[in-house]
């Protein structure tokens, strides 16, 4: 998801949003936007739809699915991880390599109940977003 934290960036920029304006608009701290920006943490999907509907652009134009930054008729979040589970390829995504089992588990993520989720980052030892 190097493609947000760029377009995020970018947005920002242009629209002269600071780090602590937009922590503001979507209801979290300075700080977890720069990791934010900086790559270190990947939002939850909750987190991408408010800070694209922040920023005035589509969800489908932040993660870098297309080129058109308008958010009308976008599929929002739901939307995207399903063309995203439905487009990826078991094989090579980055400096990852993602199969089967791993594109099932990520749907079944992101179906889960919110306490499910949350259970399951305390398990991996990753971080809540």
């Amino acid at each position: 998801m190097e493609k947000l934290a760029e377009r995020m960036s970018d947005i920002m920029r242009q629209k002269k949003i600071s780090a602590a304006e937009l922590a503001r608009r979507i209801g979290t701290d300075r700080s977890t936007i720069g990791h934010y920006l900086r790559g270190d943490y990947l939002p939850k999907y909750d987190k991408i739809q408010k800070i694209a509907d922040s920023l005035g652009v589509s969800v489908s134009y932040i993660t870098g699915m297309t080129d058109d930054p308008a958010p009308t008729g976008d599929p929002g979040l739901d939307g995207f991880l399903d063309r995203f589970i439905r487009s990826t390829q078991p094989g090579s995504f980055g400096s990852v390599t993602v199969s089967p089992e791993d594109l099932e588990i990520l749907a079944a993520f992101h179906e889960a109940d919110p306490r499910i989720q949350s259970a399951v980052r305390k398990l991996l030892d990753l971080p809540e977003l």
